[in-house]
């Protein structure tokens, strides 16, 4: 969200006596013991910001989702340049706010995923917001490999993917379709 957007937000937290701290760091200028001398309640909302590559031949050509995100919110958002065609892969909720900043931005954005919409492990509300903003969908689809061509453009290749049997994480295992390299 841009920040003016985010500050509106937050101020309705606040009105409602709800007291939020930023960059503070556990063990550092943050102690256990200290809020739980001071307060009864305490929330500490860490976020998950390692980001996960998508293992396949060129994938250092790549721009890591949750990286691009943090280089948008450290940007006055119009000064964010449009990213033009963009492919984001992945299905979760940092693939979501990747596509739909993206569309903001002004680019035409596709979001490739090796399962169907429904094994998407972003919240629904996401994916359909993305969709309903005009985010497109490749579905079934894995990435093989990533290059540039001659022009310098940056080109995935990918693999038509079916459902198998479900794996360890209960979703049905995506397997490639033998020949559908595109």
């Amino acid at each position: 969200l841009p920040k003016a957007i985010l500050r509106k937000e937050l101020s309705h937290f606040e009105k409602m006596g709800i007291r939020i701290e930023c960059g503070k760091e556990l063990g550092k200028n943050l102690s256990l013991d200290d809020l739980k001398a001071k307060y009864d309640a305490v929330v500490i909302a860490v976020g998950s910001w390692a980001p996960s590559s998508m293992r396949i031949e060129g994938d250092e050509l790549s721009e890591m989702g949750i990286r691009w995100l943090e280089g948008i919110a450290a940007k006055n958002w119009k000064d964010c340049p449009n990213p033009g065609r963009t492919l984001v892969v992945g299905g979760g909720n940092t693939a979501m706010d990747c596509a739909r900043t993206a569309l903001r931005l002004g680019g035409d954005v596709t979001i490739v995923y090796r399962r169907t919409q429904a094994e998407m492990p972003a919240e629904a509300v996401e994916v359909n917001e993305a969709v309903e903003e005009g985010v497109k969908l490749q579905l079934l689809t894995a990435p093989v490999q990533l290059k540039k061509n001659a022009a310098g453009h940056l080109v995935l290749t990918c693999r038509k993917m079916q459902l198998g049997e479900p794996d360890a994480s209960g979703r049905r295992k995506p397997e490639p379709i033998p020949g559908f390299e595109f």
